[in-house]
């Protein structure tokens, strides 16, 4: 393929599917990659928060003096964000050059893009030969192409209902498809006191130890803008592991962090804009609670939401507050068509729709320059819609 682009465009064909969970197509095409990994592995899981605590890992890590892979997904404006190398972005040769390495090995087997893109984080984790690698999962645990990878520690953040249609229909149905990530005799963080139930059958059916309960093992964080048992999560897996990194360093690095998307506050002339990924109820809520922690301004939302999340628990949360609600198409076969939101936002909120997300941001903050008081323009609801912004 000429170029990174190409490549993407490729892999989104291969095959008929964009989700397909599963093990034995990767791991065949793993298996013939003969690499050889010798990073010490940490995987994270669960619904909410796990970039944030990938990306908290990743700093603590290189605090230490640690060189390191982090593998993420999705990513917000450029698909090399989702392998980075001691936070560097990966450049478009090697993951090109990753790709024709796949590509060789994998023979017929019609691999998923993201499985595509999982393996090619892993050849180039066996070239770099990284201290650590920090692995994001896509989707559930259990199935997905990241658990390919024995870790060596596993985090399980937040659960909350989502993916419904692949994972289950109740957070006791779920639970287990995160948990799938844990091994046995290696140890296993818990990062939410309030998803212990449910995690705590699966984790000793699979017989993973020690296990470290946030609250009751390891302190709560309560501060900053990042989700804190993230950070919380993190900062007990470097003791685990035992970076050198001590107490008062590990709490410079955590208030420190900045994560793209992640309850981004950038300064405006009319007043502010928060940038957040936040696509689940749950995620809404933490992001309303920070919101209303900050000074009291005039709310504007821009909003585009996947069909396949929680439309009437998501829409009537994140739209009480607002005063204009700017909704935008996201691109099919996923995305919701903006007219097909508006019954589900808060009657109190005026309503516009525009075909793309680029354009309801520019609309929103035309408005805000108008209005008499300052404003604060709340743009989130997918990782698409803050990737089409045109911030990027």
């Amino acid at each position: 393929m000429p170029d990174l682009a190409s490549w993407l465009a490729y892999q989104q064909g291969l095959h008929q599917a964009d989700i397909e969970l599963g093990l034995e197509r990767v791991r065949t095409v793993f298996a013939a990659l003969e690499l050889d990994i010798l990073s010490q592995v940490v995987i994270v899981a669960g619904t909410n928060g796990k970039g944030s605590c990938v990306h908290a890992l990743d700093a603590l890590a290189q605090a230490a003096g640690l060189r390191t892979l982090r593998y993420t997904s999705p990513h917000l404006y450029r698909y090399n964000e989702r392998v980075c190398i001691d936070g560097a972005a990966a450049s478009d040769e090697q993951l090109c050059q990753a790709f024709e390495v796949i590509e060789s090995a994998r023979a017929e087997l019609p691999l998923t893009y993201f499985e595509f893109g999982t393996l090619a984080a892993l050849v180039i984790c066996a070239q770099q030969q990284p201290d650590v690698l920090l692995l994001e999962v896509g989707l559930g645990g259990r199935l997905d192409a990241t658990n390919i990878m024995d870790a060596d520690l596993a985090i399980l953040c937040s659960l909350g209902l989502d993916h419904r249609e692949w994972l289950g229909d109740t957070l006791e149905q779920i639970a287990p498809e995160k948990a799938g990530v844990c091994r046995a005799g290696s140890p296993v963080i818990v990062a939410d006191p309030q998803s212990w139930e449910y995690y705590a059958p699966a984790i000793d059916r699979c017989g993973a130890a020690p296990v470290f309960l946030a609250g009751r093992d390891f302190p709560l964080r309560s501060e900053g803008d990042l989700p804190p048992l993230s950070l919380g999560a993190a900062a007990q897996a470097a003791r685990i592991l035992g970076w050198s990194v001590g107490e008062e360093r590990m709490e410079a690095v955590l208030s420190q962090l900045r994560v793209p998307g992640r309850m981004e506050c950038r300064p405006r002339p009319y007043g502010e804009l928060i940038l957040d990924v936040a696509h689940n109820t749950e995620a809404v809520s933490r992001l309303l609670h920070r919101v209303q922690a900050r000074p009291a301004m005039a709310t504007f939302v821009v909003c585009g939401v996947q069909a396949d999340k929680d439309i009437p628990g998501m829409l009537p949360l994140l739209t009480a507050l607002a005063e204009q609600v700017f909704l935008a198409d996201l691109p099919a076969p996923r995305g919701s068509q903006a007219q097909d939101l508006v019954p589900f936002c808060a009657a109190s909120a005026a309503t516009l729709c525009f075909p793309d997300p680029r354009n309801a941001l520019q609309a929103a903050e035309q408005q805000a320059k108008a209005h008499t008081e300052p404003v604060r323009i709340i743009m989130c609801g997918s990782f698409v819609t803050l990737g089409m912004s045109g911030l990027g």
